[in-house]
């Protein structure tokens, strides 16, 4: 649990803050002092990066419900239930689907680089790995570029 909340404060670009507590045998009486731990750089997602993981969520009107407060990740009906692509094929038409008819279609080459891009960020699970059939989903990591996006693109200006 721990990595995971490391590299969950990396994306969201938030302090971590340890304390080296006191203790009196079993009871905290205080803090030496606390300690700032450094996060890591994981890099950011591009606006056709977001769209790309937009697709793993099923369509709603407001997507600032995904941060609804009232809901774990578990009960959070935007997170808890996500798509999964049997093939890039089926990836490409729902990016293209997504996209609509004014936009230029997007070719099998683009997917197939949207998805290597965020795989090598470990933003996408693919199972298995061979050429022929691919099971694309969205990994939880994935799940944090997507939001800490989100979060940015609606409230910070």
């Amino acid at each position: 649990m721990d990595i995971w909340l490391y590299l969950a404060c990396s994306i969201a670009k938030t302090r971590i803050i340890h304390g080296d507590y006191v203790f009196e045998g079993d009871k905290e009486v205080g803090v030496r002092k606390n300690d700032e731990l450094r996060t890591i750089y994981l890099g950011e997602l591009t606006s056709k990066q977001f769209e790309f993981l937009e697709l793993f969520f099923k369509p709603h009107p407001n997507y600032m419900d995904f941060f609804d407060k009232n809901f774990s990740f578990d009960e959070n009906p935007l997170l808890n239930i996500r798509k999964e692509f049997e093939s890039i094929e089926e990836t490409k038409g729902a990016l293209n689907s997504l996209r609509g008819k004014a936009s230029e279609p997007i070719s099998r080459g683009a997917v197939n680089g949207f998805i290597k891009k965020l795989d090598r960020i470990s933003a996408l699970k693919i199972i298995p790995e061979n050429q022929n059939k691919k099971k694309i989903a969205i990994s939880y990591i994935g799940i944090a570029y997507f939001l800490q996006k989100l979060f940015e693109n609606n409230y910070v200006k």
